[in-house]
């Protein structure tokens, strides 16, 4: 499985690897190794060098004869989802976070992507899950990934980002993390929880 991973790998990068690397890739809390899954390999690696070119994601890339040490040097990386909920009218759909870290800190809504789950399905359900607002997972426009070390005090967090829009009339009720939920004038915001001020300037068309 690994040298078919390092072939996929050379016919679509610029620059081939080594032989027989592994790929490690940790997502969520249960730290999934999406790699084991070998009849997977071929399509998880067209998307992880898709997002990983235009976003800079990075993979842990081991030597083959390392597989059997305790990977001192491996990076676990946890995955979550981010919602940027917004209302034609320049509304953003913020909550007041209810643990650490920035507990009291406003923050837009999301969470751990699940075992098993994409990060679409895990924004749509965390966005029901802290403000009550149900969207269809199918509906969501991909903002981008954040993966920048120390975005998070809690370790090593990749965020996937994904635009939603709700109308203005829609109610909200917080729950799960959330302390409140509001909706706050893109004009005029507070100041926000990890690198969330960043996600909402990536905005393609956020009123000035």
């Amino acid at each position: 499985m690994l040298a078919a991973a390092r072939d996929v790998i050379n016919q679509r990068s610029q620059t081939p690897l080594d032989p027989a690397p592994a790929i490690h890739l940790h997502l969520d809390e249960a730290n999934t190794v999406l790699a084991d899954a070998p009849p997977a390999v071929e399509q998880l690696l067209q998307d992880v060098l898709r997002r990983g070119r235009a976003n800079n994601v990075r993979l842990t890339l081991e030597d083959e004869s390392e597989l059997g040490g305790g990977h001192e040097d491996a990076e676990t990386i946890r995955y979550t989802s981010d919602v940027v909920a917004v209302t034609d009218d320049g509304h953003v759909l913020l909550i007041e976070r209810d643990w650490p870290p920035y507990e009291g800190q406003w923050a837009l809504p999301g969470g751990h992507v699940d075992p098993g789950e994409t990060s679409r399905a895990a924004a749509a359900r965390e966005l029901a899950e802290e403000t009550g607002v149900q969207v269809d997972p199918a509906n969501l426009t991909a903002l981008g990934l954040w993966d920048a070390p120390g975005r998070d005090p809690r370790g090593r967090y990749v965020t996937a980002a994904y635009l939603a829009h709700i109308p203005a009339d829609t109610t909200i009720v917080a729950g799960d993390d959330a302390r409140t939920a509001r909706w706050w004038p893109l004009q005029d915001l507070p100041e926000l929880a990890f690198d969330h001020a960043e996600i909402l300037a990536a905005l393609p068309s956020r009123p000035q």
